[in-house]
């Protein structure tokens, strides 16, 4: 098993050498060179916390639109007055009454 500080390396086969036959009766490996090294695996919550320190204002607007998702599913449970039903008395009082 690896450790995190250990990276994997990407090989691709080295340049084109003698004939196959000519290598095999060589005893001579494929060489192989180093491409790329792969980051090590993170978890889920280590990528958020990066994207979340790299783009704080993506986290803000982002905040914004849950708290917008969130009110317009809890709207039919918001504790609001009827907007049908109407005070007539005080509708015709003067103002400031």
């Amino acid at each position: 098993m690896s450790t995190p500080d250990e990276r994997a390396e990407l090989t691709v086969p080295g340049p084109a050498g003698p004939p196959a036959a000519d290598r095999a009766t060589r005893g001579d490996a494929p060489e192989r060179m180093p491409v790329a090294v792969l980051p090590s695996p993170r978890s889920g919550g280590a990528r958020i916390r990066t994207w979340m320190r790299k783009n704080p204002l993506s986290v803000a607007g982002a905040a914004i639109v849950l708290a917008l998702v969130a009110m317009a599913l809890l709207a039919p449970y918001l504790p609001l007055l009827n907007p049908i039903r109407m005070n007539v008395p005080k509708r015709f009082s003067p103002p400031g009454a």
